[in-house]
């Protein structure tokens, strides 16, 4: 019926959509003209092979930018569901690359969010106390970055943590960063049991040079 109905339409569809009848008395979908001067199916096949620039995947080379001085505080968080267990943990370098304080913690039942905004106040508080001056903070977390450079706390269950680190954060004049999370590999790679709290470590430089 569908079919009975367009070719009763006459020139109407050929004058809306210029659209072309395979051989004048027939309608065939896919082999019709209905836009431009090629059939449907050579149009269609095209777009599709063709990728939208928009959506075309760009290389970006991602890697650790040592601090120009002081030292850098590397913050990362992780959670198996949000909520889950959930645990963090901290690098101290300094522009060498050299590790000069370490931790992991596992923080219980959380989120993400919350593992990243403890992670992040445990270590400029485990530096402080071990005398070492943290000038950058960096994190994989956007939302808690944006939160500390709007004023705004992301949510309610960090709002603790967070009013330390921004606190520490105004009284040393310490800048913070956002890094994708290759750039956090070091933590991923040394301590991979966030989640086990009998795993829990702190690593300290032997050198008292720094």
């Amino acid at each position: 019926m569908v079919v009975l109905a367009l070719g009763n339409l006459g020139s109407c569809p050929r004058r809306n959509t210029r659209w072309v009848l395979g051989n004048g008395d027939s309608i065939r979908f896919l082999d019709d003209v209905w836009f431009g001067e090629k059939p449907l199916w050579e149009t269609v096949s095209y777009a599709l092979q063709e990728p939208s620039p928009s959506v075309r995947e760009t290389c970006k080379m991602v890697r650790w930018i040592p601090p120009l001085q002081g030292l850098l505080l590397n913050v990362d968080g992780a959670s198996k569901g949000n909520p889950c267990p959930c645990g963090g943990g901290s690098i101290v370098r300094n522009a060498f690359g050299i590790v000069i304080l370490a931790f992991s913690h596992f923080y219980g039942f959380g989120t993400s969010l919350l593992a990243e905004a403890r992670a992040m106040c445990d270590g400029i508080q485990l530096a402080l106390e071990q005398g070492f001056y943290v000038a950058k903070i960096s994190t994989d977390s956007m939302v808690l970055v944006n939160s500390f450079r709007t004023g705004v706390g992301p949510s309610w269950e960090c709002y603790r943590w967070r009013r330390t680190v921004l606190e520490f954060m105004q009284q040393y004049q310490v800048r913070i960063t956002h890094v994708y999370r290759e750039a956090n590999q070091y933590m991923v790679l040394h301590f991979p049991s966030l989640f086990d709290a009998s795993l829990n470590s702190c690593l300290r430089s032997s050198r008292p040079d720094y």
